[in-house]
């Protein structure tokens, strides 16, 4: 009884994420990646000089993400930014 309902309440709350199917996981994650590239910009831009254009921010938001590490922008800060920026 209570199990029925608790199966089926994304189906009622978001009722457009049941049409997307298989989608919805990869949808979230490019709507993800693109906020992220978006602040990373608006926050980074004339700040920091290794982050000029949208594709510099997206470059930083993907290897960030993916946590492969990099040593050509770094957040500015205390110790660099190296502290904020691995993980």
């Amino acid at each position: 009884m209570l199990d029925g309902r608790l199966r089926s309440w994304p189906d009622r709350v978001l009722p457009g994420l049941a049409a997307l199917g298989g989608m919805a996981a990869p949808a979230n994650l490019v709507v993800f990646v693109f906020v992220m590239t978006g602040m990373v910009y608006a926050t980074q831009r004339g700040g920091n000089p290794a982050i000029q254009t949208p594709v510099d921010a997206l470059y930083f938001t993907v290897t960030s993400l993916t946590t492969t590490g990099y040593r050509d922008i770094t957040v500015p800060g205390r110790a660099d930014g190296r502290s904020r920026s691995s993980s």
